[in-house]
């Protein structure tokens, strides 16, 4: 039932729903089932399937002894009043007279103040990519965006909302920041967009303007590649890989004519103790697990990756 529970506050409520089931169904944990009908009723009342939820509160309502009645009674009176609104009272006035009425004034535009984010010189900002980030789309109305930068205080973030824009700064020391801007695949609403700091990361919830699922969170740019490629650790391995073996490959030419070719394998041999001690701590790693799965029979991952 945590599951169910879960779900729910989340908002997950088709899920929460077949969790509900899954517990009423079970003989084995009667003990929770006033809980869990109750859980459900509240479910139903989130889907507007208000005749179910009417149905789960009522039996509760109904049994004797119920911790869940006067709750359930309180959600039956919610319920009651969605279904059958009060009509609004008409009050006549004898001998009134009809005041004139004057036509509304036009309220002036007001236009929408999005803080800009401030310009920083080139020599300020961090080149490389500091920090991992990552989205989720949450439900139809939210959506997080996530930079995984650890120990930072307050002082040291600024985020900048715009309707089809986010722009985090985060100042990595007292003189470099690290600017990280995305274009947004669809528009938010930049008043009810929020963001919060943990010891851990940085977490920005967006609120949609159109509540639907995102498939894409940003527009594709160079930027937007390049943390695509350092989130992926082994685009970063293949890469050294492969330029060692283009290097190793140039010597190993070199290195024909005074090959011994009584010892055909004398060349592959010195080309990975080569790789071995050139590369860095995962190229050994890979290296090792390959020369270990050579000799128990099995396909490495490094030998799928070249065969590719």
């Amino acid at each position: 039932m945590n599951k169910a529970h879960r779900f729910f506050v989340l908002e997950k409520f088709n899920k929460a729903k077949r969790f509900y089931d899954k517990v009423l169904d079970d003989e084995d944990l009667e003990d929770e089932h006033e809980e869990c009908l109750f859980g459900r009723g509240k479910t139903h009342f989130q889907l507007e399937e208000l005749e179910l939820a009417k149905a789960d509160f009522m039996s509760l309502t109904e049994k004797d002894g119920c911790s869940f009645q006067s709750l359930a009674q309180s959600h039956l009176e919610k319920i009651d009043a969605v279904q059958n609104p009060p009509e609004p009272e008409l009050i006549i006035l004898e001998d009134a007279k009809p005041a004139a009425v004057e036509a509304p004034e036009e309220a002036p535009e007001v236009e929408e103040l999005i803080e800009l984010p401030p310009e920083i010189p080139p020599e300020q900002l961090v080149t490389t990519i500091p920090f991992r980030d990552k989205w989720l789309d949450k439900n139809a109305s939210k959506a997080l965006f996530t930079i995984y930068a650890k120990n930072q205080a307050a002082g040291n973030i600024n985020v900048y909302f715009a309707s089809d824009k986010i722009t985090v700064d985060v100042v990595v020391d007292e003189e470099k920041t690290y600017r990280r801007e995305c274009l947004l695949d669809a528009e938010i609403d930049p008043a009810q967009s929020t963001w919060t700091l943990t010891r851990y990361k940085v977490v920005v919830e967006l609120t949609k303007k159109n509540p639907v699922a995102w498939y894409q969170f940003e527009k594709t740019t160079e930027h937007t590649k390049k943390q695509a490629a350092k989130n992926d650790p082994w685009s970063n391995r293949s890469k050294k890989f492969d330029d060692l073996i283009e290097t190793l490959e140039k010597e190993e030419t070199k290195e024909d004519d005074t090959t011994d070719d009584s010892n055909p394998m004398g060349g592959l041999m010195n080309m990975m103790k080569k790789l071995y001690d050139e590369g860095d701590d995962d190229m050994k790693k890979m290296i090792g697990k390959s020369m270990l799965d050579a000799r128990s029979g099995k396909k490495s991952g490094l030998d799928a990756e070249n065969k590719i």
